[in-house]
């Protein structure tokens, strides 16, 4: 019987091929904005609004699960069922292959949930601890993530020091949001702020993966 890891891999290995394949031809490095539209108006002018209205939606994660976002932070993921670059899935693949039943990882700005998601695949036994201070984010956040009893969330930063801080807000995109000032920054508030050593000795955890 094909183990979980061999199978999420070989459905990461699919995700990636489709996802690669549109990158190619329908991706910006591959089509002039007109052509993009041309070819798919409806999807293109759905991501444009988004842009200035965040749209929600209801991603298909690459193993099956659903996930609630918003366009266009996370259009990729509602295609394809990943986070976009390479990089998101070289750590989606690392996750995949490292991470054990009786684990504890902590997943600092879990924004909607996706690795928490993916690490419940895998941590059955363990723990979970997903922390994510914007507001309307952590409410996603929740929803995303209530069937699974092994995932706790946290609307709260992880910094330097404890106490409160601003947390700056992203005109973009929300996975932009940080305790650092960006030039993209169009409003803060102000969020809960713990350390990772101060979480871990209240809760009595040592974490596995962070």
């Amino acid at each position: 019987m094909q183990s979980i890891v061999e199978k999420l891999n070989h459905q990461l290995d699919g995700a990636v091929i489709q996802w690669k394949w549109w990158q190619q031809h329908h991706g910006k490095g591959a089509k002039s904005r007109f052509a993009r539209f041309l070819k798919a108006p409806l999807l293109f002018a759905r991501l444009q609004i988004s842009k200035i209205i965040p749209v929600p939606q209801t991603a298909k994660l690459f193993w099956g699960e659903p996930l609630q976002c918003y366009w266009p932070d996370y259009f990729y993921t509602t295609v394809f069922g990943l986070l976009k670059d390479s990089s998101e899935v070289g750590l989606t693949r690392f996750l995949i292959n490292h991470l054990q039943p009786g684990d504890t990882f902590l997943d600092i700005g879990a924004s909607v949930g996706f690795y928490s998601l993916l690490s419940a695949q895998l941590i059955t036994e363990g723990q979970i601890h997903a922390f994510e201070p914007t507001p309307a984010t952590f409410n996603l956040l929740q929803q995303n993530t209530t069937n699974h009893p092994q995932i706790h969330v946290h609307q709260i930063a992880v910094g330097k020091t404890s106490g409160t801080a601003q947390f700056h807000l992203s005109s973009k995109v929300s996975v932009k949001n940080s305790l650092q000032h960006r030039r993209s920054t169009t409003e803060s508030i102000s969020v809960s702020v713990t350390t990772l050593d101060q979480f871990c000795m209240e809760n009595n955890i040592i974490p596995s993966f962070i």
